[in-house]
């Protein structure tokens, strides 16, 4: 297969990767640098799908939801805890 044609799915699969490292460690101090990345990647993972550069748009989509949440539960818990631990 010709270089110019593979699909380029990095992005997605890092976004996903990242997503659920970010579920799963969410807690942590400067985690939320994981979540953060990772909808940047879903991002550009998801325009590279649509626009036909990818073939993982669930894949991108789904690091994109995850690390969104993953971040927002980071939020609320340094939130309530004052940023203590930032």
């Amino acid at each position: 297969m010709d270089e110019a044609l593979k699909p380029k799915n990095g992005m997605g699969i890092a976004s996903l990767v990242l997503g659920i490292v970010m579920i799963v460690l969410g807690a942590l101090p400067l985690i939320w640098i994981t979540g953060v990345l990772g909808i940047i990647f879903g991002a550009i993972g998801i325009n590279r799908a649509k626009s036909g550069q990818a073939t993982n748009k669930t894949m991108a989509i789904w690091g994109l939801v995850l690390s969104i949440i993953g971040t927002v539960i980071w939020g609320v818990i340094k939130f309530g805890m004052g940023f203590a631990s930032i």
